[in-house]
Protein backbone atom coordinates (compact mmCIF):
# COMPACT_ATOMS: atom_id res chain seq x y z
CA UNK A 1 0.00 0.00 0.00
CA UNK A 2 1.05 3.36 -1.04
CA UNK A 3 0.60 7.15 -1.68
CA UNK A 4 2.67 9.91 -2.65
CA UNK A 5 1.93 14.19 -2.22
CA UNK A 6 3.13 16.16 -5.19
CA UNK A 7 4.47 18.84 -3.07
CA UNK A 8 4.03 21.87 -5.34
CA UNK A 9 6.43 24.96 -5.41
CA UNK A 10 6.01 28.27 -7.18
CA UNK A 11 8.66 30.64 -6.29
CA UNK A 12 8.02 33.80 -6.89
CA UNK A 13 11.16 36.29 -7.26
CA UNK A 14 10.52 39.62 -7.56
CA UNK A 15 13.74 41.71 -7.52
CA UNK A 16 13.44 45.90 -7.94
CA UNK A 17 16.97 46.71 -10.60
CA UNK A 18 19.72 47.76 -8.67
CA UNK A 19 20.90 51.60 -8.97
CA UNK A 20 22.80 54.24 -7.81
CA UNK A 21 19.99 54.85 -5.32
CA UNK A 22 19.65 52.12 -2.45
CA UNK A 23 16.47 49.99 -2.92
CA UNK A 24 14.81 47.02 -1.56
CA UNK A 25 15.00 43.65 -2.65
CA UNK A 26 12.13 41.82 -2.18
CA UNK A 27 10.96 37.63 -2.41
CA UNK A 28 7.83 36.37 -2.56
CA UNK A 29 7.69 32.51 -2.50
CA UNK A 30 4.83 30.47 -2.01
CA UNK A 31 4.68 26.83 -1.78
CA UNK A 32 1.57 24.77 -1.92
CA UNK A 33 0.48 21.25 -1.46
CA UNK A 34 -1.37 18.50 -3.35
CA UNK A 35 -2.24 15.05 -1.96
CA UNK A 36 -2.29 13.01 -4.83
CA UNK A 37 -3.52 9.34 -2.68
CA UNK A 38 -3.34 5.93 -4.12
CA UNK A 39 -4.55 4.16 -1.09
CA UNK A 40 -7.95 4.65 0.40
CA UNK A 41 -8.16 5.30 3.85
CA UNK A 42 -4.72 7.29 4.28
CA UNK A 43 -4.62 11.29 3.88
CA UNK A 44 -1.86 13.38 4.30
CA UNK A 45 -2.72 16.98 5.14
CA UNK A 46 -0.36 20.28 4.70
CA UNK A 47 -0.55 21.94 7.96
CA UNK A 48 1.98 24.85 7.33
CA UNK A 49 3.90 26.23 3.62
CA UNK A 50 7.63 26.36 4.08
CA UNK A 51 8.36 30.73 5.04
CA UNK A 52 11.53 31.59 2.75
CA UNK A 53 13.23 35.12 2.98
CA UNK A 54 15.87 36.35 0.56
CA UNK A 55 17.64 38.35 3.85
CA UNK A 56 17.88 34.69 5.70
CA UNK A 57 20.26 33.67 2.63
CA UNK A 58 24.02 33.36 3.77
CA UNK A 59 26.33 33.18 0.63
CA UNK A 60 23.17 32.37 -1.47
CA UNK A 61 21.70 29.67 0.84
CA UNK A 62 18.67 29.68 2.68
CA UNK A 63 18.63 26.88 4.85
CA UNK A 64 16.03 25.48 7.39
CA UNK A 65 16.41 22.91 10.17
CA UNK A 66 13.63 20.92 9.35
CA UNK A 67 13.92 19.70 13.00
CA UNK A 68 13.81 22.97 14.84
CA UNK A 69 13.15 25.96 12.29
CA UNK A 70 9.92 27.90 12.47
CA UNK A 71 10.14 28.26 8.31
CA UNK A 72 9.51 24.53 8.12
CA UNK A 73 6.93 23.46 6.39
CA UNK A 74 4.25 21.03 8.23
CA UNK A 75 2.21 18.06 7.31
CA UNK A 76 0.96 15.31 9.23
CA UNK A 77 0.11 11.77 7.54
CA UNK A 78 -3.15 9.97 8.68
CA UNK A 79 -3.89 6.06 8.49
CA UNK A 80 -3.78 3.22 10.28
CA UNK A 81 -2.89 2.85 14.41
CA UNK A 82 0.72 1.81 15.02
CA UNK A 83 0.65 0.75 11.47
CA UNK A 84 5.03 0.24 10.50
CA UNK A 85 5.93 3.00 7.36
CA UNK A 86 8.79 4.02 4.90
CA UNK A 87 9.59 6.88 3.48
CA UNK A 88 11.08 7.96 0.73
CA UNK A 89 11.88 11.37 -1.50
CA UNK A 90 13.55 13.13 -3.93
CA UNK A 91 16.70 14.77 -2.13
CA UNK A 92 17.47 16.81 -4.60
CA UNK A 93 15.44 19.36 -7.08
CA UNK A 94 15.94 22.35 -9.60
CA UNK A 95 13.28 24.95 -10.29
CA UNK A 96 13.68 26.43 -13.43
CA UNK A 97 12.76 30.03 -14.23
CA UNK A 98 9.41 30.22 -16.22
CA UNK A 99 10.36 33.70 -17.18
CA UNK A 100 13.62 33.46 -18.58
CA UNK A 101 17.85 32.52 -17.03
CA UNK A 102 17.66 31.22 -13.19
CA UNK A 103 18.10 28.51 -11.37
CA UNK A 104 17.52 27.40 -8.04
CA UNK A 105 18.20 24.34 -6.59
CA UNK A 106 16.43 22.40 -3.25
CA UNK A 107 17.81 20.52 -1.56
CA UNK A 108 15.46 18.88 0.89
CA UNK A 109 15.52 17.60 4.29
CA UNK A 110 12.73 16.13 6.53
CA UNK A 111 12.32 15.43 10.10
CA UNK A 112 9.35 12.93 11.08
CA UNK A 113 7.84 12.53 14.90
CA UNK A 114 4.82 10.36 16.08
CA UNK A 115 3.63 13.89 17.96
CA UNK A 116 3.24 17.06 17.54
CA UNK A 117 6.63 18.24 18.84
CA UNK A 118 9.12 19.35 16.10
CA UNK A 119 11.84 19.68 18.43
CA UNK A 120 12.03 15.90 19.45
CA UNK A 121 11.47 15.10 15.84
CA UNK A 122 14.36 13.18 14.00
CA UNK A 123 15.91 13.34 10.32
CA UNK A 124 14.20 10.97 7.72
CA UNK A 125 16.76 9.55 5.80
CA UNK A 126 16.21 8.00 2.10
CA UNK A 127 13.97 5.20 1.96
CA UNK A 128 13.91 5.31 6.46
CA UNK A 129 12.11 2.04 6.93
CA UNK A 130 11.86 2.02 11.24
CA UNK A 131 8.77 4.69 10.83
CA UNK A 132 5.64 3.72 12.69
CA UNK A 133 2.31 5.62 12.85
CA UNK A 134 1.60 6.84 16.47
CA UNK A 135 -1.51 4.90 18.37
CA UNK A 136 -3.57 7.84 16.88
CA UNK A 137 -2.80 6.82 13.26
CA UNK A 138 -0.90 10.32 13.49
CA UNK A 139 2.95 10.92 11.67
CA UNK A 140 3.88 14.65 11.56
CA UNK A 141 6.67 15.53 9.06
CA UNK A 142 8.49 18.54 9.02
CA UNK A 143 10.15 19.88 5.30
CA UNK A 144 13.24 21.94 5.20
CA UNK A 145 16.53 21.92 3.78
CA UNK A 146 18.50 23.77 1.76
CA UNK A 147 18.26 26.38 -1.09
CA UNK A 148 20.58 27.97 -3.51
CA UNK A 149 19.24 30.97 -4.70
CA UNK A 150 22.64 32.17 -6.24
CA UNK A 151 21.63 31.47 -10.07
CA UNK A 152 18.39 33.01 -8.97
CA UNK A 153 17.56 35.91 -10.89
CA UNK A 154 13.79 37.99 -10.94
CA UNK A 155 10.90 35.78 -12.47
CA UNK A 156 8.61 32.76 -11.35
CA UNK A 157 10.07 29.10 -10.29
CA UNK A 158 7.92 26.05 -9.96
CA UNK A 159 8.62 22.21 -9.39
CA UNK A 160 7.51 19.60 -7.17
CA UNK A 161 8.43 17.38 -4.34
CA UNK A 162 6.97 13.91 -3.88
CA UNK A 163 7.06 12.46 -0.74
CA UNK A 164 6.06 8.66 -0.82
CA UNK A 165 5.05 6.92 2.07
CA UNK A 166 4.58 2.52 2.20
CA UNK A 167 2.62 0.80 4.53
CA UNK A 168 5.41 -2.39 5.53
Amino acid sequence: MRFSILYTLLLLFLLLPFGSQAQERTSNITVSAQVVPSVSGVELQSLKSLTLSRDDAVDGIISINPGSSQNAGKMVAIGSPNSAITINYFQSRELSNSEGTGVITFNYQLSGNQIDDQNSSELIFQDSRNLRLSENGEFFIWIGGNIDITNAAPGNYSGDFTLEIEYL
